[in-house]
């Protein structure tokens, strides 16, 4: 992490580090098992090459820009071990609905009309305007090929907003967060009034319980191939 805080009941083999991946994973690691009076006592470890069996990473899309996602795999890939393993778990922001009227079907929809829709193209430009992708999961197995992995198994889970019992409910409060988040960046750039924005969120809410709609996460785990 970026940030460093303090941790309690940390199990002796396990130690947390302020890191930096797109500075290269070099920074101070830090033992919480040798607090003393919550005093951290920094230990600088260098992460030499081949030094994990297993590296995962997870919901970064908004912090690492789109041009250093190559830099990133292949640094993941620097510590790990020949024959170890990466892990990478990314949600692109591109939404859909579901139609259990036409036999599974799953088709696109409310990426650039209706309100939900409408938001989530605001978030995409939000996102792009600062440089990061937001639709970073669905590359994240052609990076990996393009990085030299093997192996590469892509699993796709679904995350419904509003619909699907308790674990809709709950992603559906999420993004009402982030909805609340965005407000700044909407009313900056669009002819839109905050009550206005406000409504549309609401709008979006009920849009989503109604047309099913969800988005995808996408899990990508590769294999650091033998010398």
């Amino acid at each position: 992490d970026l940030v460093s805080y303090e941790r309690k009941a940390v199990p002796p083999n396990l130690a947390f580090g302020q890191e930096n991946v797109l500075t290269g994973l070099s920074c101070a690691f830090f033992r919480f098992q040798e607090l003393q009076a919550y005093a951290v006592r920094p230990l600088i470890f260098i992460v030499p090459d081949n030094t994990f069996d297993f590296v995962y990473q997870r919901l970064l899309f908004l912090a690492i820009p789109r041009d250093k996602w190559p830099a990133v795999i292949k640094e993941l890939a620097r510590v790990t071990k020949p024959g170890g393993y990466i892990q990478v778990v990314e949600a692109p922001v591109r939404g859909f609905y579901y139609n259990p009227a036409k036999a599974a079907e799953v088709k696109e929809a409310y990426l650039e009309n209706g309100a939900f829709g409408t938001i989530y193209h605001h978030l995409r430009e939000m996102i792009a305007s600062r440089g990061a992708d937001p639709l970073a999961g669905e590359r994240l197995a052609g990076l990996c090929a393009e990085a030299g992995l093997v192996d590469i198994v892509e699993k796709k889970g679904s995350l419904p907003f509003g619909w699907n019992g308790p674990i809709g409910k709950l992603c559906l409060a999420d993004v009402r967060g982030i909805f609340a988040g965005l407000k700044p960046f909407v009313l900056s750039k669009a002819r839109m009034t905050d009550e206005e924005y406000e409504q549309l969120c609401i709008d979006a809410a009920k849009d989503s319980e109604e047309n099913l709609i969800y988005m995808n996460a996408f899990s990508v785990t590769a294999r650091v191939p033998e010398m």
